[in-house]
This record gives structure tokens, C-alpha cells and sequence, in this order.
């Protein structure tokens, strides 16, 4: 089934764990957007390059019968392609490099019409230039992606590898090039990237290519589904969920900000068991499963309780009335959390700390230890493996 979503453009969710009355909103959601959302029909999509450029090859959801076009039966504002360059000849860096995108599609009124996107890229010369330069949320989407089709054609193990070694030779680019000390003995990381083994590995335990037969087959097909269809805003959040402190959270948090036009956010902690008190309550945004997961802990106050819930025991929170019966600023921080993806309506879920079975899940999230897949590292133990591989092929 997902083939035939992917190779026509189309759509797929899935409802893990369904309870109708929990999920109900979500479900409803989704029907609606499906339903209402512009779409387009028949569509043709090409991206031309200026000279000394061309196309290499795309990803994402679609139908190639010529290598230079994408043929999408159905186009929506919820789809995304990747396009990967080739560079070939030497750019003038006073003329820039240009892209157009061109879709030739039909509307739901029956009307041919096309839609033309043209792009003028600034061109560098220099390696500190483009590292400084470098875009961490398209980077780590083009390593996802090309992860995934590994992992359907060779196996989970050899996209790890892959994307591990993909990461170390980005890092090692840099440490050759551009660091004024190439014989220290510290990691050395570009700024603009520096996040980028915290990410690599935080994808590297997703549900998408963690090893092991506790992740269920449905469950990481749509999220490999997922991954191929994502905007490139949405990447570092998909991959290392958001983890609020409520108990620790400014007095503005939870509020309207009327100069941004959004409610203001808590602070976020690491995603690591460290930060995580048993006395204090987290708000944990996951995006692969559409949930917002609120960890309370086992010796957490009745007055905590009270300020954020309205209520004084941890057994007397229902979640299906969380948002209506809350504090005001609990509220506004779920339902700025809601805008995060307007394409989908995120089920809030409660978990009580060793109490709830779903504790799994949120335990699962906090890539920084050391758990699940990804080679069994945390988060240090990577970055000295990424350090010594960099390293050996110094030396």
C-alpha cells in the first residue's frame, strides 16, 4: 500500500495503539486536510540547472519514467522533493548559479496550468566559506533520505554505517581544509554543524533504522514514508524531539507574544535521563508519532499539579480534557505546539513515571543515552567514535 501512495504522490497514516476517543481529533484532522488541502492532478515537475550544473537525481514521493522529470499523479501543499546536484564545471562567483523549477499540472477544475520557481544561488570559492555557509536542515535531510533508500535496498545495519560514515566525512572535510590546527587533539567542528552527530545519531535510533524486532514493521514503514515527504523546517525536530521543563518554565512561557505573533515556548533540556527528575513534570513534542507526551513524575508536588493542571493528583488527569481544563499557559503551549505541523493534529498523551506502559516510548526518545540502536552509543561515546575515525585517516 505504501508503494502505491509513493509512487502516485498520494498519502498515508497510521493510527498506532487507536483509542476513538483520544484519537478521535486526530483522525477527523487528517480526513479534513486530505479532503480540503489545494491539490493538483497529472502534474510533470523539472528542475533546470545553469551551466556547470546539473541534476543527478531526486527523491521523494513520485513516478519517474524520464530520469530529468518527476511525474506526480497528485500534488499537495504537504509534499516535498529533494533534487541533488552535480557540480561539473568551475562558477563564476559574480554570476551565481540559477534553478528552475517548473510543474505542469492540472487544478481540481479541470484547468492546465504551470507553476515556475527561479532561484539564483550566491557561488563560493573557498572551503571556510562553505562550511560557514552550510544549511544543517537540508544536510541532514539529504543523509535521512539517502539512508532510507539504503535501508530498503541493503538493510537497516548498512544505513547506519552508511550515514556514520556520510557525517565523519563531512567532519573530516572540515578538519582538513579549514581548522588552523589540523594536529590538535580535540574534535573539531564546523559551527554551522556542529549538531550534526547529535542529529546523526539521534536518526540512527529512530524507529526508521533502529536494529532489533521490538519496533514494529507498519511503524517504521511510515516513518521511512515520513522522512521521504519532509519539509526541510521540520527535520531537526522530527529527529530530536522537543523536551520542555514545565516545572522550571519563565513567567512568560505559555504567554502571547504580540510582536512574533506566536505563544512563547518554554526552554527545551537535552534528551537525556540526566536532566529528567522524578519531582517535576516535561512536556516531550514527537513528531514521527503525533504525540505530545506529558511525563509526570512519580514524586511530583500536589501543588505542581495544581498550578499547571488544575488538579492535585496525577491519577485525576484526563487527556482528552488537558487543554480545557489546564492553566491558561499549559494551553497555550500545547496548542502553539499543535502549529508546529498544521498538517497534522498530535494526540496528547499522559504518562505517569513507572506507572503507564507508554513510558517506553518516552524513555525511547532520549537518544543521548545509551540505549536502543545506533551502535548502542550515547551521545559522548559517538563523538569519540567520530573523533577517532577522523583521527586514523589524519594519520
Amino acid at each position: 500500500m505504501g508503494h502505491v501512495c509513493k509512487a502516485t504522490g498520494g498519502n498515508q497514516q497510521l493510527f498506532l495503539n487507536f483509542h476513538p476517543v483520544r484519537d478521535y481529533a486526530r483522525l477527523a484532522h487528517s480526513l479534513r486536510r486530505s479532503l480540503t488541502r489545494d491539490s493538483g492532478y497529472a502534474g510533470i515537475i523539472r528542475l533546470r540547472c545553469s551551466r556547470g550544473v546539473c541534476v543527478k537525481g531526486y527523491n521523494g514521493h513520485y513516478y519517474c519514467q524520464d530520469p530529468l522529470d518527476m511525474d506526480v499523479a497528485g500534488i499537495d501543499a504537504d509534499k516535498t522533493f529533494m533534487a541533488y546536484l552535480q557540480h561539473d564545471e568551475k562558477l563564476d562567483p559574480t554570476v551565481g548559479m540559477f534553478l528552475q523549477m517548473a510543474l505542469l499540472y492540472t487544478t481540481r477544475q479541470g484547468s492546465r496550468r504551470i507553476r515556475v520557481h527561479t532561484l539564483r544561488c550566491l557561488v563560493v570559492t573557498t572551503m571556510p566559506t562553505l562550511f560557514r555557509t552550510a544549511d544543517l536542515e537540508v544536510t541532514l535531510g539529504a543523509l535521512a533520505r539517502r539512508a532510507i533508500v539504503c535501508s530498503v535496498e541493503r538493510g537497516t545495519k548498512a544505513a547506519r554505517e552508511e550515514m556514520s560514515e556520510q557525517c565523519g566525512n563531512i567532519l573530516f572535510s572540515y578538519r582538513k581544509n579549514c581548522a588552523s590546527t589540523p594536529s590538535s587533539g580535540h574534535l573539531i567542528l564546523p559551527e554551522a554543524l556542529k549538531l550534526l552527530p547529535l542529529y546523526c545519531l539521534s536518526l540512527m535510533k529512530s524507529s526508521s533504522l533502529r536494529p532489533g524486532t521490538e519496533v514494529r514493521v507498519d511503524e517504521r514503514v511510515q516513518e521511512m514514508f515520513d522522512l521521504q515527504n519532509l519539509h526541510a523546517a521540520h527535520v531537526l525536530s522530527w529527529v530530536y524531539p522537543r523536551l520542555y521543563p514545565m516545572h522550571t518554565m519563565s513567567a512568560t512561557a505559555g504567554t502571547f507574544d504580540e510582536s512574533k505573533g506566536v505563544i512563547i515556548l518554554p526552554n527545551t533540556e537535552g534528551l537525556t535521563s540526566n536532566k529528567i527528575s522524578s519531582s517535576a513534570v516535561y512536556i516531550m513534542h514527537d513528531l514521527p508519532s503525533q504525540h505530545i507526551y506529558i511525563w509526570v513524575g512519580q514524586k511530583v508536588s500536589p501543588k505542581l499539579l495544581e498550578i499547571l493542571f488544575n488538579v492535585e493528583d496525577v491519577d485525576a488527569l484526563v487527556e482528552t480534557e488537558l487543554e480545557t481544563r489546564s492553566a491558561p499557559r499549559v494551553c497555550g503551549i500545547l496548542k502553539e505546539l499543535r502549529q508546529v505541523r498544521s498538517a497534522v493534529h498530535d494526540s496528547v498523551l499522559v504518562v505517569r513515571e513507572k506507572r503507564d506502559p507508554l513510558e517506553s516510548l518516552f524513555l525511547q526518545r532520549l537518544v543521548e543515552d545509551k540505549m536502543g540502536g545506533g551502535g548502542n552509543w550515547s551521545y559522548v561515546e559517538y563523538l569519540c567514535h567520530v573523533h577517532r575515525n577522523i583521527q586514523y585517516r589524519l594519520s
